[in-house]
């Protein structure tokens, strides 16, 4: 895909040509497949509403055609750009309900993928118990199917979640240097980025520097082309966070989404991290 190169307009205008070719031929499979497209490719543009309006537009198409697979990926997008946009009850109801297209075509991957983008949701959402138990299952899942792309975005999740809520910073460094790992074998600098971020806070809660993880992060984001800004936000934050540690004071909780919970939030700024066995399913 062109986006990847780093030009997203001559993306969207050459998948524009292509859909009305295929809307002339009446291909509505492929259609749908392009206006889901066409939504990812307005996301990378940071036009949130019209990647939307796209997303629902290739899921009715999804629906007349009986593409299942498709409706899975256009629900999950859907609840991505939710996430992104801090409307967790949206966002939850997207991916619950990708997941259960999944489940109806026993796709073991959209499942565990959904999985992981929701436990990520109710994280958030302060639902503590159901988040450990999703991301369990979604990584074992990824682990059998050799699903390393989607098993590292889990592993940051799940270091995330032993960071914030379960006060085990250590098993937080353990997850993250998973995830480093896993996507060194992979061609994505932006994703690597990111969990080199993960690890930085990881190191950061222990005591220790993010330094080097902030290196590592700057230079993912000198070689990502197209879409950049979750690594750039995610530098945004580790770079606050290690200010914060410099200078001595304490960031409450680590890095709190403004969108987090308001019940853990205020758990989080009065108490520090919840105990593992509080957390624990």
């Amino acid at each position: 895909m062109v986006a990847y190169l780093g030009d997203i307009d001559q993306s969207i205008a050459l998948f524009q040509r292509a859909l009305v070719i295929n809307e002339a031929h009446d291909n509505r499979r492929t259609v749908g497949s392009i206006t889901g497209s066409l939504g990812l490719l307005h996301r990378f543009k940071g036009e949130m509403k019209k990647a939307l309006s796209l997303y629902r537009q290739a899921l009715e198409i999804q629906k007349k055609v009986g593409n299942d697979f498709g409706m899975s990926v256009c629900l999950s997008n859907a609840g991505i750009i939710w996430l992104d946009l801090a409307d967790l009850e949206a966002a939850e109801k997207a991916f619950r309900r990708s997941i259960a297209v999944s489940e109806r075509i026993q796709s073991r991957q959209r499942i565990a993928y959904g999985q992981s983008y929701l436990a990520r949701v109710l994280l958030d959402m302060g639902r503590l118990e159901e988040a450990v138990a999703l991301l369990a299952q979604a990584i074992t899942s990824q682990e059998d199917q050799g699903q390393g792309r989607d098993l590292a975005v889990s592993l940051r999740f799940s270091s995330r979640f032993h960071r914030l809520a379960r006060a085990v910073p250590r098993e937080a460094e353990t997850l993250a240097r998973k995830a480093v790992a896993l996507e060194e074998s992979l061609d994505q600098p932006g994703r690597l980025g990111e969990s080199h971020c993960a690890l930085g806070h990881a190191l950061l809660a222990q005591g220790g520097s993010a330094q080097a993880c902030l290196e590592a992060g700057r230079d993912c984001l000198d070689k990502t082309v197209g879409y950049r800004t979750p690594l750039e936000e995610a530098l945004q934050r580790l770079e606050a966070a290690q200010e914060a540690a410099s200078a001595g004071r304490e960031l409450q909780g680590g890095e709190l989404p403004e969108h987090l919970a308001p019940a853990l939030r205020a758990r989080l700024d009065e108490t520090g991290p919840l105990a593992p066995e509080e957390a624990s399913p």
